[in-house]
């Protein structure tokens, strides 16, 4: 397997230092431009006036601050009422886990600007962390069965961070201080981890926000995983417990704080369609942007048949014995079928390389001809989109309007393909011969 750091020791140290630079720029600048930009604490959210974008951190106040100030305070954040009352100029409390609450809650007792710089050192130590890990774990796959060097190794690692950063879905999500930087990037080790602690504290994670962790425990049970998948919901299980307790008033409070998180979850549910509805990137959301009068009914019907279609990916991808390919299609499904802003789909920035990069290394004409244009349209839906500055010449949501339909046809493309490879080669020839 070629050298993927030239020979010459000069030209290498210098494309080492080129991508390591590359990643240290792209850090520093947006973590300033992050805290250059943040908003006050107190501005109004949504954004009020049509057309316009939500100023920074604006989401890390409405998911992360605010919620655990009014917990540390002795309020409930799902009471949707009284946490209108007392941030009339905020967003709802979406309904993430009380894990989530638990995670964050220190950020509560901080004042606002340093709860801020602390947010973002953390979402950009994930940003660092996931893209290392992923740039060298490639290349390490890429090198073996050979050992990678050092400098391979850390050249990798750097094209893995500054890779991330360029692409659109984290930086915006990094701007406005979304939880789901956290969620979304450690989805990937949730499911490519080679170490099963890893990959259960990683599940565990995804399970705080439960769009994502749900199909995250989905492919891990299709993929036989039961303990990693299990272990996951039960350590999520286990943090959230003591703060609904808590929110409860006590055990004698918890039925009655039921019924208040049922009341968030479709209060926020029938708010965020009306609001982010521009955004979403899900097969209901999208329809409904375009005019399409769909009821709950689609979104549960939408849900199930993703679910069995999450299940069949990995399971028939793997009986071809490809199963990154079948973790990057699933990945793909489950964001269609649910609830997604555009965001989310920073989640499948890892999957499909490492599933492109598979194909590629592997060399079989047959199998990168069915299923490497689909993985190239899922990658760069992932990677290109919300690109805010197009949308003001083409029209706003241009861009989402792209993903979309770049995330519907990968997503057909590639499982088109599967189907054809697993089509004996030599049969497939007869039937094209005899069709011609």
């Amino acid at each position: 397997m070629a050298r993927l750091v030239p020979e010459s020791r000069a030209v290498r140290h210098a494309a080492v230092a080129a991508a390591v630079g590359a990643a240290v720029l792209l850090t520093v600048f947006y973590a300033g431009k992050v805290w250059r930009e943040r908003t006050r604490w107190d501005a109004v959210a949504p954004c009020p006036v049509p057309g316009c974008r939500d100023a920074a951190m604006v989401d890390f106040r409405d998911t992360i601050w605010l919620p655990t100030k009014w917990l540390l305070a002795g309020g409930d954040p799902y009471d949707g009422a009284a946490y209108a009352a007392q941030f009339p100029f905020a967003q709802d409390f979406p309904t993430y886990t009380p894990g989530h609450l638990a995670l964050w809650l220190p950020f509560g007792a901080l004042p606002w600007q340093a709860a801020v710089a602390l947010a973002i050192m953390v979402n950009v130590a994930v940003v660092v962390a996931v893209g290392a890990w992923a740039g060298g774990r490639l290349v390490r796959e890429w090198r073996s069965p050979a050992a990678a060097t050092r400098a391979e190794w850390i050249a990798g690692a750097a094209v893995g961070i500054a890779v991330l950063w360029l692409a659109r879905t984290v930086a915006d999500a990094i701007g406005y201080g979304q939880p789901s930087v956290l969620y979304g990037l450690l989805a990937a080790p949730a499911l490519l981890a080679k170490r099963p602690s890893t990959a259960t504290l990683c599940t565990a994670v995804t399970c705080l926000k439960p769009h994502i962790g749900v199909f995250v425990v989905i492919i891990l049970i299709a993929q036989r995983r039961w303990r990693t998948a299990f272990s996951g919901m039960l350590l999520a299980s286990a943090v959230s417990l003591p703060i609904a307790l808590w929110a409860a008033g006590g055990p004698s409070g918890l039925m009655r704080w039921l019924e208040t998180l049922g009341g968030n979850v479709s209060g926020s549910s029938a708010r965020r369609t009306v609001e982010y509805l521009g955004e979403r990137i899900d097969v209901v959301g999208s329809a409904l942007d375009f005019g399409v009068p769909l009821g709950s009914w689609a979104t549960m019907l939408v849900l199930a048949v993703g679910v069995i279609a999450v299940i069949l990916a990995v399971r028939s991808a793997e009986r071809l014995d490809q199963p990154l390919i079948g973790i990057a299609l699933a990945s793909c499904i489950a964001l269609l079928a649910f609830y997604h802003i555009s965001y989310d789909a920073m989640w499948l920035l890892v999957p499909t390389a490492f599933a492109i990069a598979a194909v590629c290394k592997a060399g079989d004409r047959r199998v990168a001809v069915a299923t490497l244009p689909g993985l190239a349209a899922i990658g760069a839906a992932a990677w290109a989109s919300r690109w805010h500055p197009v949308d003001v010449v083409l029209g706003p949501g241009t861009t989402i309007t792209v993903m979309r339909a770049m995330l519907i046809l990968g997503t057909v493309a590639v499982a088109v393909g599967l189907w054809r490879i697993r089509i004996p080669a030599d049969t497939e020839s007869r039937v094209t011969a005899r069709g011609t």
